[in-house]
């Protein structure tokens, strides 16, 4: 695929990046406020595994299904 060239171009590719990571899986997008307790959390978490916080909060989410499911 070429390099996009319009701006119109460059938001389509850009959008698309977002929204399908490179597996192919498709993302939705999540955007809310939250406790500074929880976003210190989401920092914690950050440093001691090195992940992004998409990848945290993923991950908890993960395993609160979990426990609940047991």
């Amino acid at each position: 695929m070429s390099e996009p060239v319009t701006p119109k171009e460059r938001q389509k590719a850009w959008l698309h990046r977002a929204l399908v990571d490179p597996d192919g899986l498709r993302r939705t997008r999540l955007q809310l406020y939250i406790s500074e307790d929880a976003a210190a959390n989401i920092a914690t978490l950050r440093r001691k595994t090195g992940w992004t916080k998409r990848r945290v909060v993923e991950a908890a989410l993960a395993e609160m299904r979990h426990r609940f499911d047991a």
